[in-house]
């Protein structure tokens, strides 16, 4: 009985595998290629106190969603082989540790960096512009040093020439 559940298994791997694991390598480029690049754009701008920092907190569940793929790979890949290797069992339960993880981020993990966010980039000398244009997605704040330069139609741009004029 143990067999055929194995099997059934490793067949429904197999059929799903093609589609897939092409998939999961492009989202993770993706990830990589798009999504890091603005996360660390973030953090500099913070770190060199720049007049305006576009924050995205969905941004930040990346450091989740990268390991994830990176596990899910190589098991769908054993897993349709078929490998009976114990370490396939471990791999399966920290893929499920790391999903229990990544729901817990996302409800619980975005909320509380919004309100971080709204918590200490006052105290930064931060304050929230929501009428600079040019946001990616909703999912994104601007944080502007003066508040004179959050000027309804203008772009990030045009807040580092302000910046630049002082």
């Amino acid at each position: 009985m143990s067999d055929d559940i194995f099997d059934q298994d490793v067949r429904n791997v197999r059929k799903t595998i093609w589609f897939g694991l092409p998939v999961s390598l492009v989202f993770l480029l993706a990830c990589y290629f798009v999504g890091m690049p603005e996360i660390f754009g973030t953090i500099d701008d913070l770190v060199g106190d720049s007049p305006v920092v576009r924050i995205s907190v969905a941004a930040f569940s990346l450091f989740i969603i990268i390991p994830l793929i990176l596990i899910m790979i190589p098991l769908s890949v054993l897993k349709a082989i078929p490998v009976r290797w114990s370490g396939v069992g471990m791999l399966v339960r920290l893929l499920n540790i790391n999903i229990f993880i990544a729901a817990a981020f996302l409800i619980l993990g975005v909320p509380l960096l919004t309100f971080a966010q709204y918590q200490y980039m006052p105290r930064l000398g931060y304050s929230k512009c929501n009428e600079l244009r040019g946001h990616p997605t909703l999912w994104f704040n601007d944080w502007v040093k003066n508040p004179e330069w959050c000027v309804r139609g203008k772009d990030r741009a045009w807040v580092l020439e302000q910046a630049q004029k002082r």
